[in-house]
């Protein structure tokens, strides 16, 4: 591995050459290994700095080095002996897949992006912020939801601010002409400087652009890879923000005027090549904003509705008794399409773990991230960590793998006093929230019991809580963590370790799962030559389908589940582990079911969960969706065609990367195919 910057720590050369070499354990016939070069290495090209990755054992080098680096800055007392002997335990577990930390730790931890340029956010899952307080925030409401997302963060935001502020026509005068800088920051600021224009009250000047400074259409980005999109993008959200704003002078803005910026912003970024940048948008249970996603009522938004997920909260402003018909409402619209899910914010500040025993400290949780795992505060942010389960053998390795994956989410927390943006570096370091995730429950409860898995989560949970005494309070000297533990969906993560995702069961017991890459990539030709059928991408240009068969193991397939035993599941997690929330969305076979069936589900998960969403058991709604049933003659025949894909080197000299929109195996949830799926390998620009 090739190396730009000297980290404060480092494995010795040494250890790690005893890793060099050796086949890692991917999961899933070929699947996880194929995830990892496609997704995880960094690659050396010419818009790619050093450290460069040619196999697994570089990638958890980087990874470990940079977590250990993170602690060494903060601590006031560190033993090297000590150290390098839990940092050489953690990464052999890391190596072996017993732990890892989310897709963006493995991508960016350990470079000189994160740890010289401190740029901490490309480290972060989740972000959520509250318009409320849109009226001091104006523009910069908007503009901290595009910087977090164009470092691919996945980002939350609500429409509580209808009506708290007035829109104005810009002062009469000439106009001001100003150059936008080519950097991240440079176009957050144009769109933070545009929104002003309209909100502050008729005092500002109109506003022209010059997009001259931006980088030319396929020009390389320096720093995290990839290459610009040109500054097209940027100018077209620019104009929909006049049309949007320049329309509605006089009005106090409203939900669909705040939905549909938030939502363009998405879009932008997108197409501006920034990878898994997800939005999730929360509104009342109210007609106006549960129809946004329904195009013939809004036929403007069919071309940006599609950038976020939706979900109800429900709080104490929403009294369900009061209002019968809400779960009903919400209930028949998620029955067509999956949507809206429901967040129940009362549950997530009143309990950590949901069992009945009320806490206090996170009174200020307004929102969720975009896929219902994690509570946040207002402008807060949160790293994520997990463990697979059916990967350990015992208890006492649940005990050492717990640790490890706590010091990753530990160590990240540390970087927040680099955050840029004041108000998320003062609720983080506050909050110092991390979600400690286990994934493979569905698998490790069919190969054991539930009666273990409870014991599991109870044991890891106590430990959780333990690790964080002593290292918080009696090491570091940092708050502990406000909440510590959750189930994320675990999408591309849990394929390399060939574990079922997060709390939910696979989607047939023998399945095609296809894989979108760049069609000039060199693991194309691999897996060609192996024997995988790859075509082109139906719905993206330059972009290829490499298709992998996969077995659950013996796991029963979701269609053979109930909705009241995912239910179970879910909530076993949410008494007995996570007490931030469990990532839950509730597969339903519509044949069997009705709207009747998903309201009472929401009567359940309202005393139960913190959140909870729908999709329905539909494996032809479009061509090439990403899993697809096999019966067991066809998988054994597929199999027989394929041998191992040779991947030794195949990852020199590649720039592009293609991947799902979040951190889930899902696309939208009118199950459109991602609009854009080529994706450059960058997380921010500059």
């Amino acid at each position: 591995m090739e190396r730009q910057l000297d980290l404060p720590f480092t494995l010795p050369t040494e250890f790690v050459k005893q890793y060099r070499g050796t086949p890692a354990p991917f999961g899933f016939d070929g699947l996880g290994e194929f995830t990892a070069h496609r997704t995880y290495y960094r690659i050396e090209s010419e818009d790619m700095p050093p450290p460069y990755d040619s196999e697994w054992a570089d990638v958890v080098e980087r990874v470990v080095d940079g977590m250990y680096s993170m602690l060494r800055e903060k601590a006031p007392v560190w033993d090297e002996g000590k150290a390098q002997r839990s940092a050489q335990e953690s990464y052999d577990l890391l190596y072996n897949l017993k732990w890892s930390p989310p897709g963006r730790g493995l991508w960016a931890m350990g470079t000189p992006f994160v740890h010289d340029r401190k740029h901490p956010e490309a480290l972060q899952n989740c972000a959520f912020i509250s318009s409320r307080f849109i009226n001091e925030e104006r523009g910069d409401f908007f503009g901290w939801i595009m910087n977090q997302l164009m470092m691919g963060v996945g980002v939350g935001f609500d429409l509580r601010g209808a009506g708290l502020v007035e829109v104005h026509a810009p002062r009469v005068g000439l106009p001001r002409t100003v150059v936008i800088p080519d950097s991240r920051e440079g176009w957050a600021a144009s769109l933070r400087l545009l929104v002003n224009t309209y909100l502050i009250g008729g005092q500002a000047s109109p506003v022209v652009f010059d997009y001259s400074e931006l980088r030319a259409k396929g020009a390389p980005i320096k720093g995290f890879g990839g290459r610009s999109s040109g500054s097209g993008p940027l100018q077209e959200l620019h104009t929909a923000i006049k049309r949007i704003l320049g329309g509605r002078e006089g009005q106090q803005i409203g939900m669909k005027a705040i939905a549909d910026i938030g939502n363009l912003i998405g879009v932008c970024v997108i197409a501006g090549n920034v990878r898994r940048s997800a939005e999730i948008m929360l509104g009342p249970p109210v007609d106006a904003f549960l129809d946004l996603k329904d195009y013939e009522k809004n036929p403007d938004r069919v071309n940006h509705g599609w950038a976020s997920n939706n979900s109800v909260y429900i709080d104490d402003e929403w009294d369900t008794v009061a209002n019968e018909n809400v779960y009903t409402k919400i209930a028949e619209r998620a029955y067509e399409n999956g949507e809206p899910g429901v967040v129940w914010l009362g549950n997530a500040r009143k309990y950590a773990r949901m069992n009945g025993l009320e806490v206090v400290g996170d009174e200020g949780i307004i929102g969720f991230n975009p896929c219902g795992e994690i509570g946040l505060h207002h402008r807060e942010m949160c790293t994520l960590t997990e463990v697979f389960l059916p990967r350990i053998s015992s208890k006492r390795e649940f005990a050492r793998v717990v640790k490890h994956a706590y010091l990753y989410a530990k160590a990240t927390t540390l970087s927040s006093e680099y955050m840029g943006d004041m108000k998320t570096r003062s609720v983080m370091m506050n909050n110092g929230r991390i979600g400690l995730s286990l994934t493979g429950i569905a698998q490790f409860v069919e190969n054991n019991d539930t009666e273990t898995l409870i014991d599991w989560m109870d044991f890891g949970y106590q430990l959780v809580q333990m690790w964080d005494d002593y290292y918080s309070t009696d090491w570091l000297g940092v708050p502990k963590a406000l909440r510590t533990t959750t189930v994320k969906p675990s999408g591309t993560v849990s394929l390399l370790a060939g574990v079922t995702p997060g709390v939910h069961y696979p989607v047939a017991e023998y399945y095609i799962r296809r894989v979108r890459v760049a069609d000039d990539s060199p693991l194309v030709e691999r897996a060609l030559k192996a024997g995988f059928y790859v075509e082109p991408d139906k719905y993206s240009s330059s972009t290829a389908v490499v298709e992998f068969i996969a077995s659950s193991g013996g796991t029963r397939a979701v269609s053979d589940v109930s909705l009241q035993e995912q239910m179970q599941l879910a909530q076993i997690a949410a008494e007995h582990w996570a007490d931030n929330a469990v990532s839950f969305t509730a597969m339903f076979d519509k044949e069997k079911s009705n709207p009747g069936t998903l309201a009472h589900a929401l009567e359940v998960g309202s005393g139960t969960l913190k959140s909870l969403s729908f999709l329905p058991l539909e494996t032809d709604q479009y061509e090439q969706m990403p899993y697809e049933a096999l019966t067991r003659e066809e998988y054994e025949v597929r199999l027989a065609g394929t041998r191992k894909i040779d991947l030794t080197d195949a990852v020199r000299g590649t720039d592009h990367l293609v991947d799902e929109f979040c951190d889930t195996d899902v696309c939208d949830v009118n199950g459109n195919p991602i609009e854009d799926t080529i994706v450059s390998n960058i997380i921010g620009r500059g």
